[in-house]
């Protein structure tokens, strides 16, 4: 796909989470804020961009928005039948054992 923007706009969640990661491996102490993080994409990316430029970057992160919201209730689904299937496991487990 070719990008309307001067930044790839699909790597912006992969520098968030490399940044966070990395700065987690330094020193746990430190953690990269999500608004500090978009503050400064803003400023360098986004505060040059017209009225219409800025509406089409927009529709396309709203895309993202949705696609990632979507991905996180279902793996949270996921997540939630493998603790329940592994705890129904253990109680039968525990009552074999009894």
């Amino acid at each position: 796909m070719v990008s309307v923007f001067n930044f790839d706009i699909y790597t912006i969640p992969e520098k968030f989470i490399e940044k966070s990661y990395l700065l987690s491996l330094i020193d746990n102490e430190e953690e990269v804020y999500v608004d500090d993080f978009i503050s400064s994409f803003i400023n360098k990316n986004l505060s040059d961009m017209q009225e219409e430029e800025l509406e089409d970057f927009i529709k396309i992160i709203s895309k993202f928005a949705s696609f990632y919201s979507r991905l996180r209730v279902e793996s949270n689904k996921l997540l939630g039948l493998l603790i329940l299937e592994r705890m129904m496991d253990e109680a039968d487990r525990e009552a074999e054992e009894e």
